[in-house]
């Protein structure tokens, strides 16, 4: 646990550096404490599942790859003329910090592509303050395992995840490009760009955790 509050404290300084501010810094560092609490805990009781946590870390990649390829080779002349950026415009920024705050927002969409993805979370969520389910007793637990047992193999593949994913992006991350393109007065073509880019992403993080995140 400590580790993750220090890496929670590094990416404070980060923060307060980018912002500016100490108090919405210390907020938000108290934000990501209380949110690494939350899944430590409840990782505790997700190795009942035998969660394969490399494929969060494999996961949490794909915003930066993809990223790379979609504002660069592919979009990235169209996508710098619909933000006013020129090539020389992007120099000098702060890479380094860029992938790093990208990796630990990706780990954090991993971790909500588990539930949106796998549906045995459904029933685990349902069954997890059971009693006894916690310490891996009682009338609950034993329920879960025989479920998995018999149905812990459904649905989870690299193209079900991948829909699912792919629903996440067209349902979710479009709206909201789309909100906020319409208070920053963007064209349909950004909204295209970005939404697009979040519909592929998720699709590929959705199949990743789907398939191998348990």
């Amino acid at each position: 646990m400590s580790v993750f509050i220090l890496l929670s404290k590094r990416l404070n300084k980060f923060i307060k550096a980018f912002f500016g501010f100490k108090k919405v810094a210390r907020n938000i560092l108290d934000l990501h404490i209380n949110l690494i609490s939350y899944i430590w805990y409840s990782t505790t009781n997700f190795f009942i599942m035998e969660m394969n946590f490399y494929s969060f870390f494999l996961a949490a990649l794909i915003p930066s790859v993809v990223g790379f390829i979609w504002y660069g080779p592919l979009f990235g002349n169209a996508w710098m003329s619909e933000m006013g950026f020129i090539k020389e415009s992007l120099k000098g920024q702060n890479m380094g910090l860029t992938f790093f705050l990208t990796y630990i927002f990706g780990l954090c969409i991993a971790m909500f592509l588990l539930p949106a993805t796998i549906h045995q979370m459904g029933v685990y969520s349902s069954l997890a303050a059971e009693p006894g389910f916690a310490e891996s007793t009682g009338e609950a637990f034993t329920y879960f395992q025989d479920f998995l047992a018999n149905y812990g193999d459904r649905f989870r593949t690299f193209n079900h995840g991948a829909l699912h994913g792919a629903l996440s992006g067209v349902f979710l991350a479009f709206p909201v490009v789309a909100v906020i393109a319409r208070f920053e007065r963007k064209s349909v073509k950004y909204v295209a760009i970005n939404a697009s880019y979040w519909i592929v992403t998720l699709a590929i993080m959705g199949g990743i955790i789907c398939q191998f995140g348990i």
